[in-house]
């Protein structure tokens, strides 16, 4: 039960947006158009500020997580080529390859990983599970960049796919970040106070936008393939990752901050960029809502059964 609070506590207000925006939606309250832009908004502004900060005030300097870093920048390297490998055979559109590879490593631990980590150990211990953030959060943006140019349209050269990967808005907010980090520049109060209060709208307008753009009707239709991903994404491959991290001996709070990162829903931030570059948004959006809510499920058993081995 309270494995299942304390996932449900921090799942909840993601699911409630997205809700939020399906009714606004259904009671034609906001227009399509309106839900675009705001969705354009926060792609190209908000969600690189956040990246900004969570660089720039990230505190870098403890080593002894480096282990736990290690592994998770390699989970996700593994999981985007095998991924790539595994799409090469099965017959689908190039805009459907592109958002399920860039989802099955991409995850919404921007807004999970905190809220669980402060509710299982306390504020107190939320040092690893920031620093994992910190890494993690701007390396899968800028290879979900890459993941969706491998199926673009637009056949690009290598040099083509640089220029448009460094071009991408996410990317120019993480590199910026890098830079006020290395040289540790100071950023003025007034400057960081509206940064941060930036910061503090993009994920609701985010969720908004997607539960606005979210259509129903294709659920049938995408319904075999959102099965087995949700499966595969929160289950299956999550469960492969941390057996391996145990046995390298992970445990407690580095542990936990990899089960969040390689067992949460997707990150939210996959729809926009999808909707951005052209992959099957619509499928985006479903895969973000549906992992959203199995997650509360999920979670469950990942958690218990890390608990009851007593790896927690």
């Amino acid at each position: 039960m309270q494995s299942f609070m304390i996932s449900f506590n921090a799942i909840f207000p993601v699911a409630a947006m997205i809700v939020i925006g399906i009714l606004l939606q259904k009671f034609h309250l906001v227009k399509e158009e309106t839900f675009r832009e705001m969705n354009r908004f926060v792609f190209q502004f908000c969600i690189p500020v956040t990246l900004f900060l969570n660089i720039a005030d990230a505190d870098l300097s403890n080593v002894e997580n480096i282990g736990m870093v290690v592994f998770a920048i390699s989970g996700i390297l593994i999981l985007l080529v095998v991924g790539y490998i595994v799409l090469k055979f099965i017959p689908l559109e190039n805009p459907t390859k592109a958002t399920l590879l860039q989802d099955v490593f991409r995850t919404n631990v921007v807004i999970l990983g905190l809220p669980i980590i402060q509710s299982i150990y306390g504020a107190e211990n939320l040092g690893p599970t920031s620093i994992l953030i910190a890494w993690t959060v701007p390396i899968s943006n800028f290879l979900g960049v890459i993941a969706l140019q491998l199926y673009s349209s637009q056949k690009a050269n290598l040099r083509g796919t640089i220029i448009s990967v460094l071009k991408n808005p996410l990317i120019i907010g993480a590199l910026i970040g890098a830079f006020f980090k290395v040289f540790n520049l100071h950023i003025p109060t007034s400057i960081m106070s509206t940064l941060r209060m930036l910061n503090s709208i993009s994920t609701p307008l985010a969720l908004i936008a997607l539960g606005g753009l979210f259509q129903f009707s294709s659920l049938k239709k995408n319904a075999k393939i959102l099965a087995v991903f949700s499966i595969l994404k929160l289950l299956i491959l999550p469960g492969i990752l941390l057996i391996i991290a145990i046995l390298l001996g992970f445990r407690g709070v580095p542990l936990a901050s990899l089960a969040i990162l390689f067992g949460g829903p997707v990150a939210v931030t996959s729809f926009s960029m999808a909707v951005q570059m052209k992959a099957d948004s619509e499928l985006a959006a479903e895969i973000v809502v549906v992992t959203s809510l199995a997650v509360l499920f999920t979670f469950v058993i990942l958690l218990t059964l890390l608990g009851n081995y007593g790896y927690l």
